[in-house]
């Protein structure tokens, strides 16, 4: 292929390249001080054998977190951060953040899969898009940027709500009428509650399309903000240490994946095998192009998800495997005992009328766990009928009581603005 990270055109493509880029991902990995031992055994000439390809440990990003900074840059990596031509902030959600040095080759091959998302959801020049992601040391706003600008599309640079201000980001949707918006989906629901309270309809943008990332989009959280917006919501999964993943074509129908550019599998939780096609498991991914510096192998992700793959339906990006995602990392919160996950207390959330928005502290007084849950609820409503309801709801689904603290308009959506990604959960028992 004259570019080599066009679209495949078949199924069999696919394996080939990934064959190829398996074989050159080991390769790299064997330069890296901390992997060469633990992959020294397994034989190049047959990674395309699932058995021997499973003989390579699984790595984890606690794994990785454990090392000291400069071990990480000089065992793990396969050539200094000072060669690199940018250092990607991880989310860092989930323990210490790691910054990852990427190279030239990785930065072409990253954009790549960026402009695939604008082109899998049909966005085509010219339109303008809103960018509300931030333009921090976390790349995905930056990226999407230059991606769209690669595209032909003109791109407002407004970034999150603590670098251009909700009010001002109001202002610049009404005044240019952008046909695509793109954020984390909590940002889009703040948007839309804060011009509820300015008595605006948020329809009046008239949005054509929004495209979200870097948070969990249940199909509650979807509907929601799809209704507010009445526009047709996406969904796209990408992770600092690969790239872009994948993205919807249709909205709510699953993402396809670049398999081209990564190698999936999806395990068994406890016993790390594989499971079959549809099921859920651990995805375990192997990026295959953006490996130049940063040589991840088999790498557990955390998110729960299941695979399955279609027959390709001669559309450009039917060609792909089709992911649905069930967490976005296997998280849970215990309160007294009891198992809460965060995508189904999310879910619960969302599909309330009382709550228009929401987070969690859990904390613990003289022995007793507590579940404080913050909302921000309709103005019409009243607050102590509302609170009681929900409370209602929390014990009658989970089977614990919770207490409830009501919030102005847009109190949520500032807590998070100062955040990498959005954490609704905070666990701060000691």
């Amino acid at each position: 292929m004259d570019n080599p990270y066009q679209i495949p055109g078949s199924t069999e493509e696919i394996q080939s390249l990934q064959s190829e880029r398996k074989r050159q991902a080991l390769l790299n990995a064997r330069k890296s001080t901390l992997l060469a031992e633990r992959i020294a055994s397994i034989d190049l000439d047959r990674i395309d054998d699932p058995e021997e390809w499973r003989k390579i440990p699984i790595l984890t990003k606690e794994e990785l977190r454990g090392i000291s900074n400069d071990d990480f840059y000089t065992k793990f990596c396969i050539k200094g951060k000072e060669s690199a031509s940018e250092l990607w902030r991880s989310g860092g959600s989930t323990g210490r953040p790691l910054f990852y040095p990427r190279n030239q080759n990785d930065l072409r091959a990253a954009l790549i899969s960026f402009e695939r998302v604008i082109k899998a959801i049909g966005m085509r020049s010219p339109a303008l898009v809103h960018n509300s992601l931030p333009f921090g040391i976390h790349p995905a706003g930056q990226l999407f940027a230059r991606a769209m600008e690669r595209c032909g599309l003109s791109v407002l640079w407004a970034g999150a709500g603590n670098t251009t201000s909700s009010l001002a980001q109001l202002e610049i949707l009404s005044e240019y009428r952008p046909a695509l918006w793109v954020g984390m989906p909590s940002y889009a629901l703040h948007l839309a509650n804060l011009a509820l309270g300015k008595g605006i309809d948020p329809k009046a943008f008239q949005l054509e399309k929004i495209l979200c990332t870097a948070e969990p989009l249940s199909p509650q959280k979807r509907d929601r903000i799809s209704e507010l917006w009445g526009a047709e919501v996406y969904d796209c999964l990408g992770m600092t240490e690969v790239l872009i993943l994948g993205s919807e074509t249709m909205p709510g129908k699953g993402l396809n994946l670049w398999s081209d550019l990564f190698f999936e599998e999806v395990l068994d939780i406890d016993s790390l095998e594989p499971v079959s096609p549809g099921e859920f498991g651990t995805l375990v991914v192997t990026p295959l192009v953006t490996n130049n510096v940063t040589p991840f192998l088999r790498l557990n992700t955390g998110d729960i998800v299941s695979i399955e793959y279609p027959e390709p339906d001669g559309t450009p990006f039917g060609v792909f495997p089709r992911m649905h995602h069930a967490h976005r990392t296997a998280g849970f919160v215990k309160i007294r005992g009891v198992n809460i996950g965060h995508l189904d207390f999310e879910d619960l959330m969302f599909e309330k009328p009382q709550v228009e928005d929401f987070r969690v502290d859990v904390t613990n007084d003289g022995g007793n766990d507590i579940l404080r849950v913050f909302v921000e609820v309709p103005d019409q409503l009243n607050t102590t009928i509302a609170s009681k309801e929900i409370i209602e709801a929390i014990r009658n689904t989970f089977g614990v009581d919770s207490e409830i603290v009501v919030q102005t308009r847009g109190a949520v959506a500032s807590f998070f603005e100062g955040q990498v990604k959005a954490q609704r959960f905070t666990d701060k028992r000691e």
